[in-house]
């Protein structure tokens, strides 16, 4: 009987704590809506709208990516490589105005211009 309640309770433990990985949170709490190691992933906020979206090659970022506010609005769009930052990165505030501007080679920043009023510094 021991043994029957042992193994029942570890069938009960194992299945409560592998959680589906096809509703993973990241550390923001928006829900992973696939484990893509290649070819396109997204993400998805809680209210459903596109948190993320991009592609993997090899395990790796790698292309265009672009992450959402909740509202379905632009938050960062840039290019990967090989996993590293490359080109130019945006970010844009919640009502679609770029805010910083960063330029990035093998994933080292080469310069960042902090935009105000449509002009960046």
């Amino acid at each position: 009987m021991k043994t029957i309640f042992t193994a029942w309770f570890l069938l009960i433990c194992i299945s409560a704590c592998s959680g589906d990985s096809n509703h993973d949170r990241n550390s923001e709490g928006q829900i992973q809506t696939s484990t893509v190691t290649q070819g396109d992933f997204q993400w998805q906020h809680e209210n459903g709208q596109l948190s993320a979206e991009g592609a993997y090659k090899d395990g790796k970022q790698n292309g265009s990516w672009v992450w959402y506010y909740d509202s379905g609005k632009v938050h960062v769009s840039g290019e990967y490589k090989n996993g590293v930052m490359v080109g130019t990165w945006k970010w844009f505030d919640e009502h679609g105005n770029v805010v910083e501007v960063s330029i990035y080679k093998d994933g080292k920043l080469i310069e960042n211009f902090v935009c105000a009023e449509k002009e960046c510094l």
